[in-house]
């Protein structure tokens, strides 16, 4: 064979296997079907990472562990976890490092779990920036991650900025994001202590404890020590204007509470908790259960009860005269 004929068979054999890769890469990415890695994401990572340790974040957190981070350290252990990586071959565990050199204590008595999307931003509020509960966004572990979008590729260093898994994608607790959560949720259950909350929406599909598919079951439950934790409350809340699905006697709730006492912890649950509904009413004031509420704010309690105790009294004379 002539060496032109070699190099022109040797030129249709490199453009077919080119187009064969393009083919693959172009598959690769449609699997996929979240948004790519944010744009500008290590500047975004460095600058919270910044934010937090000057304590304005969560003035709670102790302020020598804070100082004791370097971000551009916890920034190579975040990024080495996942790039050059196909998605899907991205487990929890690779994030361990990363999580563990990035924890801080979680204040006693403040810790806040909670499960399902309905309930999130009622957990917030409740949270009032971390100033009366500290739920795992709150730390600096999930600070620095929080609504941020990421994964790599197999093929090259850096981030796919076309397409990333989405949430499940690779199956539960796996994949770049996924598996982060994974590994900062078994970290938030291990570091919680004291008198601890979870927050549940009662009417969340399939129940208000989710044994399938759900972050608090299978990584933050396990990891709760007996020893450290003093007691769970359940507050199980149902929105105004819903029938209430699950209470603390019927459900899924029961399910939850043997759980914890198989692990020997303490809890109490509470059906719409004052705290919450004082919340729920400030969006909903002219609300039926807001109605009593109305009247504690015009009246302090000692003057209702003591208004009370007169029209009884009153009521007892007249029936014995």
């Amino acid at each position: 064979m002539s060496q032109s004929r070699c190099r022109r068979y040797t030129s249709i054999i490199l453009q077919v296997v080119f187009t064969i890769c393009a083919f693959t890469t172009s598959t690769t990415l449609s699997t996929f079907t979240g948004n790519g890695t944010t744009s500008g994401i290590k500047e975004i990572f460095l600058g919270r990472c910044a934010e937090v340790k000057s304590g304005l974040v969560n003035p709670q957190l102790n302020r020598q562990e804070l100082r004791s981070k370097n971000c551009s350290h916890l920034w190579e252990l975040f990024y080495n976890a996942f790039a050059n990586t196909y998605p899907c071959n991205v487990t929890s565990k690779a994030f361990d490092v990363f999580v563990e050199e990035a924890s801080v204590s979680t204040p006693p008595n403040k810790a806040l779990f909670w499960d399902g999307w309905d309930i999130f931003d009622t957990v917030r509020a409740y949270a009032n920036e971390a100033k009366r509960a500290v739920p795992l966004e709150f730390l600096i572990t999930g600070y620095l991650i929080n609504q941020l979008t990421f994964c790599g590729q197999e093929d090259s260093l850096g981030f796919n900025y076309d397409a990333c898994p989405d949430w499940g994608e690779c199956g539960f607790g796996v994949g770049p994001m996924d598996g982060f959560w994974a590994a900062a949720s078994r970290q938030f259950g291990t570091n919680a202590n004291g008198n601890i909350k979870l927050m549940l929406y009662s009417n969340t599909a399939g129940g208000s404890f989710r044994t399938q598919n759900s972050y608090f079951t299978e990584f933050e439950l396990p990891n709760l020590d007996p020893n450290k934790v003093t007691r769970l409350d359940i507050y199980l809340v149902t929105f105004f204007g819903e029938t209430p699905g699950d209470t603390c006697a019927t459900g899924t709730i029961p399910e939850l509470e043997r759980r914890l006492s198989n692990k020997g912890i303490n809890y109490e649950c509470i059906e719409q908790p004052r705290d919450i509904v004082h919340l729920l009413c400030a969006d909903n004031i002219e609300d039926n259960n807001c109605l009593l509420n109305s009247l504690s704010s015009t009246f302090p309690e000692p003057v209702i009860a003591i208004a009370i105790s007169i029209v009884m009294q009153l009521l007892l004379s007249q029936s014995l005269q």
